[in-house]
Parts: C-alpha cells; sequence; structure tokens
C-alpha cells in the first residue's frame, strides 16, 4: 500500500516536470525525418482550411513529420526532433476517433483560429501566416502540454523506482524542515513543485497534501538542464489556485538522507497533522451545524402553527432579527440564481458574477459585534461560495440540485412581535 502511495506521489512530481498529459487535442508526438521547404501558401480561409484539415490528418494517422513541420519557431523550439521521438515513446497518446476540420475564420491579435471536432468534443487551433506559410501555434492550441519541457527519461532516480519493484527509494517524508516560508495558517492546500539546480545536478520533486503531508521526491541526480522551478497549488474544497512557492535548495547529501529516511521528524510529522485538523475540524462542524439549523427551521415553523406576521417572542438579543437576516440571505440569493438562469442565463456566468460583484463591495473585517445587516452578507456570502465551489469541483448538475436542497416553496415570514403584545 504504502509503494503504490509512493509510486504515485513520484508520478505526480515527475508529471509536472516532463509535461505528459491526456489531452485528445494536438500534443507532442513523434516526428519523422526533416523535410524540404514547404510552398508559399495564399493567405485565405480555404488555403487553411485545406492546410488545417491535412494537418489534422497526418496526425490521426500517425504521420508526425509534416504536423511538427507545421509548427512555427517558438512551437518548436519548445522540444527537438529527437526529444519529441523520445517524448513521444514515453508520453503515448491516448486513441480517438479521426478529427473533423469544420471552420478557419480570423481571430484575435492578427490569430487565425481552426475549429474541429473529436468525438464530439469541439476543440481550436491557433494558426498564424507568417512569411508566406500558415504556422502552426502550439503554445496558444495546446497550452497544457508547454511545461518544463523535462523529458521522462531524463527523470532517471524515479523511473528507476517506478519501473523496478526493487528499485532503490528516491523519496520520502520531508519534516527536517519547512520548506514553505509563508505557510497559510488559517487554510488547507494541496502543491506540487519542481526545482532543477544544475549546480547540485538533482531535479527535485515536492508534494504537500492538505498542508500536512510533506514528501521530498529526487527526480534525477544528474540534471544538466537550465536553472528551473516551478510549482502549482490549489484550495481543495474551492479549486481556487494559490501562490506557494516551496524552497527547495538543498544539498546532495541532505536529500539522499532524506530518501533513506535518517531525518525523519515523526513528531514534527504529529504537529503537522494535529495543524490540518484544527483547521479543518471547524469548518467541517460550522457546516453541519448550519444545516441542522435550517433543517430545524424548516420543520419548527410548520409544527409551530405560527402563521404569516404572527409574533415569535421577545427578541431582547436580536436573535429573530439575526434569523430572520440569515434565512432572508439564503432565499434572496437562491431566488437571485434561479430566475436569471430560468431566464436563459447560463449558472457558471451567473456564479461567477455575483462572485466578482461581492468582492468589488466587500467592506473590511471588524471585531464589533455583527448587526443583522451583517448577518445578511455575511450568510449571503457563504452561500454564494458554496454554490460557485460545487459547480466548479462537481458541475452545474450538482449545484443545481443543491439550490433546489436549499431554496423553500414558500419563504416564512419572520417578524418581532410589537412591545406589550402578548
Amino acid at each position: 500500500m504504502m509503494r503504490r502511495f509512493a509510486a504515485a506521489a513520484v508520478a505526480t512530481a515527475a508529471f509536472l516536470a516532463a509535461g505528459c498529459s491526456a489531452s485528445t487535442g494536438h500534443s507532442t508526438a513523434h516526428a519523422a525525418a526533416s523535410s524540404s521547404p514547404l510552398p508559399p501558401d495564399p493567405r485565405t480561409a480555404p488555403a487553411l482550411l485545406k492546410i488545417a484539415t491535412a494537418f489534422n490528418d497526418h496526425y490521426d494517422n500517425g504521420d508526425y513529420g509534416p504536423v511538427y513541420d507545421r509548427w512555427d519557431t517558438r512551437s518548436q523550439a519548445v522540444i527537438t526532433r529527437a526529444q519529441y521521438i523520445e517524448h513521444h515513446k514515453d508520453c503515448p497518446g491516448t486513441p480517438h476517433t479521426p478529427s473533423l476540420t469544420e471552420s478557419a475564420n480570423p481571430g484575435p491579435h492578427g490569430a487565425w483560429l481552426v475549429h474541429y471536432e473529436i468525438g464530439g468534443q469541439q476543440l481550436t487551433d491557433y494558426w498564424f501566416y507568417v512569411h508566406h506559410d500558415w504556422r502552426f501555434d502550439l503554445v496558444l492550441s495546446n497550452p497544457d502540454m508547454v511545461h518544463s519541457g523535462i523529458l521522462p527519461e531524463r527523470c532517471e532516480v524515479a523511473r528507476k523506482y517506478l519501473k523496478e519493484s526493487d528499485g532503490p527509494a528516491c523519496w520520502w517524508f520531508y519534516y527536517d524542515g519547512d520548506p514553505i516560508p509563508d505557510r497559510p495558517t488559517d487554510s488547507l492546500f494541496h502543491c506540487v513543485a519542481i526545482r532543477g539546480n544544475p549546480a547540485t545536478r538533482q531535479l527535485l520533486g515536492y508534494l504537500e497534501l492538505f498542508g500536512a503531508y510533506r514528501m521530498l521526491i529526487l527526480l534525477s541526480s544528474k540534471y544538466d538542464g537550465t536553472d528551473l522551478f516551478s510549482s502549482y497549488a490549489v484550495e481543495p474544497t474551492t479549486g481556487k489556485e494559490l501562490t506557494i512557492a516551496p524552497k527547495l535548495d538543498f544539498p546532495a547529501a541532505e536529500v539522499v538522507a532524506v530518501c533513506s529516511g535518517d531525518r525523519y521528524r515523526h513528531d514534527v510529522m504529529v504537529a503537522a497533522i494535529d495543524k490540518m485538523m484544527a483547521i479543518a475540524y471547524p469548518k467541517r462542524v460550522k457546516r453541519e451545524r448550519d444545516a441542522v439549523l435550517m433543517d430545524a427551521i424548516r420543520t419548527a415553523v410548520p409544527q409551530l402553527g405560527l402563521q404569516h406576521g404572527e409574533a415569535i417572542g421577545p427578541d431582547k438579543l436580536e436573535v429573530v432579527k439575526r434569523l430572520k437576516a440569515r434565512v432572508d440571505a439564503q432565499q434572496d440569493l437562491l431566488e437571485e440564481v434561479s430566475n436569471r438562469v430560468a431566464n436563459g442565463e447560463l449558472l457558471h456566468s451567473v456564479l461567477q458574477e455575483l462572485q466578482k460583484t461581492a468582492l468589488s463591495q466587500a467592506q473590511p473585517r471588524t471585531l464589533t459585534k455583527l448587526n443583522p445587516d451583517d448577518v445578511y452578507g455575511l450568510v449571503r456570502q457563504q452561500y454564494l461560495d458554496e454554490l460557485a465551489a460545487t459547480e466548479t469541483n462537481v458541475g452545474e448538475e450538482a449545484a443545481s440540485r443543491r439550490i433546489q436542497q436549499l431554496k423553500y416553496v414558500r419563504r416564512p415570514t419572520i417578524r418581532q412581535a410589537m412591545a406589550g403584545v402578548g
């Protein structure tokens, strides 16, 4: 079990370094021997459509020489022909149905957009007319493929560990220090990073899950490329990308000691996990408390036999006002979103616009007691964040179901009694 987990961690770091992808679009593949220069191309939409159709046909049939020949200069600078061939052997593309090239139209900033379809998925490539030739732009057409450009075969230590059952360990938990000096103290995150240091000849990977499980990975001990660093971090509950840059300048001897387990600190690992729980548990409790409260309101109001406008009792602490603000904030948001979607707007667009508006109107938080108006704004933002996160991470259908779960069929009227009225 531990080796499977370790293999996944090592593969994740190697994946970031190599930029392998299961993309169905035009990714890196093998190239044939260099061909003769291409003849000048007419600068017309029909000419581009014909060239792009042939380009896609070559790709579909595995004839990658003509594909590479159509790349523009900066795309070919990403990888040499020899590396291109080796990369395809290590990262073979997933089989897919043949493409159908549909149209070619002028686009922004001098680009031309070629629209094509693969198995029902609509895709777009970017082309430019350069020196009387149509050239394909890999960087714009498939940016996910253009990462650090380190080929899998150059991660010799990680490859040996992944491919051989008795391969030497190239990773271990790292708690001998904290590689993230500006670590967030109130949120959880996932982070993956790579660091190529030609001075130490090391290519290192770093993987951290929930801000607690931290792993240092030796991908290569023969690195001779350029000095590089790349990282990606995300808040797991919302999908929001974060700016986190681990410091990975370790001496070679220290990396070897970490991977052999000599620098493992169990006490520090336990403290990191305790910190993770201290952050996660209150948030879970709050979500459950809010859900219970709303269920209680839905159940209690009808059972109490309250009529619209009927007093509930004294409210010296403004409990009823706060309750009303909470119910109104939730239901106002749900009704606004539902109405806009019913009028033809996309749920994703509605939530994004509301998030942007809320951000622009946000006021600084203070330590003063919240009044009902403050409760309204905070509750509205809470449910807006929940719906946006659900739509982003699970999908529009799940977010729509959540709206229906939260929305009252008939909103209760909550109003405080007048003084002296029994």
